[in-house]
């Protein structure tokens, strides 16, 4: 009987009803779809059969955490420990070229595997073996989409590709074709060539080498083996190895890293890939809860709104001998019910939305993880419990009443200002201006970031990758490249700015030949990148090619070092310093030279990090990217020239490129995407709270119509009216914007935690959070207030 009459309310009441569902649904669809994404988040590489016993191996140096570790590594813990399984990976900082007949193609999707690879790692394969072909040199395993860029199918087993390495072409046979790897996957390749190849390939037997720290190790632990117990004994082998073998490796404590830690959890420099962060999956969580909060808070007060309406119909029951208890039944299986039916609604938005939210947001959700039985199972006793306890309180309030005041339409019982409902409205708005706030406060970031002053220039720089094709005789490129007028200024860099640096060196100046050195980040530049990229020269000069000493023996520094290296004067200051080359027929190398020059401090690496101590100086065998300043008009005649003098310069080698200025928005995506997550709940935020403050004035006007027909009679004005009524929600919101803006401030600052160089947190954003949250519910509040004023009072007092 309860449900019969449940669905004959919500048939007479069709405007409320669907306004109090779809409420509801777009706060169960918020709640979702950040549970889709924290799955998402957290379920990364738990594919993998014993995920959980799959380990990394990462090096604690006197810099910090470092991702990679030394190529020989792997096979020398095998001979160790033979219980264990062990892997390691390769993956070149360049893109490396393939050929297949005329197509010629950059692949950055590259790695080199062993065949423990695939017994650590649960990849499947969609044709062949790739552990049983993996001992041996000059296999590939390519996956599907890789296989229908070159083949147009995944029929490719035995097939042939050629690839170019260090100007020797090796035709590599395909002996698997794996399914694409997972979105939620650290490690996204595209095609694996077996290690065995590194014995012929690379020059002078790298894989052996214990100073060259380019490889991911990974190993799985046996079961039942203490973790902690295995990794003393891996750090104390480790430690023993570097010490007796290690020519040009500093001492470094070995650590396990658990692979479900990697995404959300790992500090390490150099890493595989750019993870997750832990404190963005703890905002969405709090941001999926608070629209839940006000979608429940919504329920409640539209309740309590059109319980006037039904006034009559539970006073007739109540007369009739109904029970304070079968009230309150008849409300509960009303809410339950219409929880229900905004569950359903929200899975049909979910399954329609999804594509969208994966597009805008650049994220893989897929809605497969709600078909689990225990999510489902989950999300329908949490809906029950939504409908429950949102419906609860109208239920408790709406039998509280005598039948007689029901009949008579008294409803004043609870109107102090004190209410629950005016708790709740002030509660909801309290959310929504946070959320605006937060909005403001990170957009406001995101502007400081990109257009603050980085110390160089940025614009109209563009970018080849491939700067180790011509790094040991650069001027022949440089000379076609400035035959065109356009082209200002060439140069070639270890790294780019935007880029994290990699390269560290340990520096003793003149004062400190004996103590221990300083370690100073280090950037391999040629003569012109200071020019290119206008960076100001506060003292001394720039690196000069008639000066052949300039070559090996001499520096510049930054600022940051100055204070570092405590110079009071540097110019003529003596460094020393011997390093690791990454080069196997040149381990290390000593250079005893002066600083020639001091250059200003600018943002190098990205804004997220303070700027560092830095040191400059020409090593050619670091180069790895060419650029090149143009000038801004006439650019596809720049780019033609560029690709014509390349093509003659480097023939075989297709012409690929990118501008500066869009590598600095792919460093900051991650903000930028959040953004967009913070706006789109905020908007969902507004819209919930609108709904919510319909409902209570709704309720202000209908309570109040005898009031206002009274007045109208005798001759009060609209405008007195409308303050009248208007003034409890205006009173509520300064009370929720005063209640906000402490906690909008702490969250502000949380929510900048991340960037080293941050805006300041000023009232402004919280006069605008305040400005815009009273516009919103002006005009909210406009019709409902305005159909009161313009009601007939004759109709009003004739009905009372």
């Amino acid at each position: 009987m309860n449900l019969k009459i449940a669905l004959r309310n919500i048939a007479r009441h069709r405007l409320t009803t669907f306004i109090n569902i779809f409420g509801l649904a777009v706060g169960i669809t918020s709640a979702l779809l950040v549970f889709l994404f924290v799955n998402f988040e957290r379920s990364y590489d738990s594919f993998h059969k014993d995920s959980n016993r799959i380990e990394r191996f990462i090096r604690q140096t006197d810099t910090g955490l470092r991702a990679t570790t030394p190529f020989v590594l792997a096979e020398t813990l095998r001979s160790d420990f033979p219980d264990l399984t062990l892997t390691k990976i390769f993956k070149d900082r360049s893109k490396v070229l393939f050929k297949r007949n005329d197509d010629l193609f950059y692949e950055d999707g590259m790695a080199w595997a062993d065949r423990e690879f695939f017994n650590v790692f649960s990849f499947d394969a969609l044709s062949g073996n790739p552990e049983s072909r993996f001992d041996e040199p000059f296999k590939l395993a390519i996956n599907e989409s890789t296989a229908i860029k070159y083949f147009s199918n995944t029929n490719a087993l035995g097939e042939f590709i050629t690839m170019s390495w260090n100007d020797i072409d090796y035709p590599l046979e395909i002996v698997a074709v794996l399914k694409d790897f997972p979105e939620n996957s650290h490690l996204k390749f595209d095609m694996l060539v077996s290690f065995k190849s590194a014995e012929q390939a690379f020059p002078g037997g790298i894989p052996k080498a214990w100073n060259m720290n380019y490889c991911y190790t990974y190993l799985k632990l046996p079961e039942g083996l203490p973790r902690l117990q295995l990794q003393s004994q891996l750090n104390e082998a480790v430690s023993r190895h570097v010490a007796n073998d290690a020519d040009g490796q500093s001492p470094f404590e070995s650590k396990l890293q658990p692979l479900l830690d990697i995404h959300l959890k790992s500090q390490a420099q150099g890493d595989v890939h750019t993870g997750g962060d832990a404190s963005y999956l703890l905002l969405a969580e709090l941001l999926g809860a608070l629209i839940l909060i006000i979608a429940c808070i919504n329920f409640t007060n539209l309740a309590v709104a059109r319980s006037h309406t039904r006034a009559k119909e539970i006073g007739i029951k109540k007369v009739a001998g109904a029970m304070k208890s079968q009230i309150r039944q008849q409300f509960l299986t009303e809410a339950v019910l219409i929880s229900l039916l905004s569950l359903a609604l929200a899975l049909g938005i979910l399954m329609l939305i999804i594509p969208l939210v994966n597009s805008l947001f650049d994220i893989g959700l897929d809605t497969q993880a709600l078909l689990n039985p225990t999510v489902l199972a989950a999300a329908i006793l949490g809906t029950i419990a939504i409908g429950f306890f949102s419906g609860l309180y109208p239920a408790i309030v709406l039998s509280s009443y005598s039948g007689l005041d029901m009949m008579r339409g008294i409803l004043s019982k609870g109107t102090s200002k004190f209410q629950v409902r005016k708790i709740l409205v002030v509660i909801q708005f309290t959310m929504t201006i946070i959320l605006i706030s937060g909005t403001l406060v990170l957009y406001r970031q995101l502007d400081f970031i990109q257009n603050k002053a980085l110390g160089f220039e940025k614009e109209q720089i563009l970018v080849i990758p491939h700067g180790r094709m011509v790094r040991f005789n650069t001027k022949p490129l440089k000379t076609e490249f400035l035959k065109h007028s356009s082209i200002k200024s060439v140069s070639l860099s270890v790294n780019t700015p935007s880029q994290n640096i990699g390269i560290q060196i340990p520096v003793h100046t003149s004062k400190n030949q004996q103590g221990e050195p300083i370690n100073i980040a280090t950037v391999s530049v040629d003569h012109d990148f200071l020019d290119t990229y206008d960076i100001k020269l506060l003292e001394g000069r720039n690196f000069m090619e008639g000066i052949g000493s300039d070559m090996q023996n001499a520096f510049i520094i930054n600022e940051s070092a100055k204070k570092l290296l405590a110079l009071g004067q540097p110019l003529g200051e003596s460094l020393s310093t011997t390093y690791a080359t990454g080069n196997l027929n040149q381990p290390t190398e000593t250079r005893n030279g002066q600083i020639i020059g001091v250059v200003s401090d600018f943002h190098f690496e990205p804004l997220q990090q303070e700027i560092r101590p830095m040191i400059f100086m020409i090593k050619p065998y670091w180069y790895f990217y060419i650029s090149v300043k143009l000038t801004p008009d006439n650019l596809n005649a720049s780019l033609e020239h560029l690709e014509k003098s390349w093509k003659e310069v480097v023939p075989g080698k297709p012409f690929e490129y990118f501008f500066l200025d869009d590598t600095f928005e792919a460093t900051y995506a991650v903000e930028e995407a959040w953004g967009k997550r913070i706006l789109v709940f905020s908007t969902l935020a507004i819209v919930l709270a609108c709904m919510g403050l319909f409902g209570m004035v709704s309720f202000s006007v209908q309570r109040r119509l005898k009031e206002i027909g009274i007045r109208k009679v005798l001759g009060a004005a609209a405008g007195k009216i409308i303050w009248l009524i208007s003034k409890e929600v205006l009173w509520l919101l300064i009370i929720a914007n005063l209640i906000a803006w402490p906690l909008a401030w702490l969250g502000g600052k949380r929510l900048l935690q991340n960037f080293a160089y941050q805006i300041d947190i000023s009232p402004f954003f919280m006069i605008v959070a305040a400005l815009i949250s009273i516009c919103i519910a002006l005009l909210t509040m406009s019709g409902q207030v305005i159909k009161g004023v313009i009601s007939n009072p004759t109709e009003i007092l004739r009905n009372e």
